[in-house]
């Protein structure tokens, strides 16, 4: 698989893609189309770090309203240490390999730390996962708030 085909298939098993009717024939296209408002984008990031997000434009209107949503996921990766890409090469189509290389990296560093699902992209390694994210995912059904959960997730990102 390709990277972008390994993207396709991390974002359909987060649940925050829906998978295509048929066979895509480019995934890359397939996923710069479906990536472009922004809406995509954001699911995956509330999906990795669970109130992270102020305002998501779910059905977007306008380019303004794409580009916010882009922005408020590039604003909320920036704790995971991963480099980014310009907004507007995703709305405007462009250096759609940076923005691939953003979501790999995104993907692999979930999946050092045990966010999220499985990895298809990444080699999973028990020797990086951080066992006590995994504590502090279970106290969450004990009635913590997920605030406070989101607050340990990351001071264990800041220690990594």
């Amino acid at each position: 698989m390709n990277s972008a085909e390994q993207t396709v298939t991390w974002l359909i098993t987060l649940g925050v893609l829906e998978s295509p009717k048929k066979t895509i024939s480019d995934p890359e296209a397939f996923l710069q189309t479906s990536l472009k408002d922004g809406v995509v984008l954001c699911r995956l990031l509330e999906r990795l770090s669970p109130g992270s997000m102020d305002k998501i434009y779910q059905e977007p209107k306008n380019d303004g309203e794409c580009l916010s949503n882009i922005k408020e996921f590039l604003k909320g990766c920036t704790s995971f240490r991963v480099e980014l890409f310009e907004p507007s090469d995703l709305l405007l189509g462009l250096n759609f390999s940076k923005i691939l290389s953003s979501l790999v990296a995104l993907n692999k560093v979930t999946a050092d730390i045990g966010v999220g699902s499985d990895s298809v992209c990444a080699r999973h390694s028990s020797a990086h996962r951080i066992k006590s994210f995994e504590s502090l995912a279970s106290q969450s059904s004990l009635g913590r708030s997920s605030k406070l959960l989101q607050n340990q997730f990351r001071s264990l990102v800041r220690h990594t």
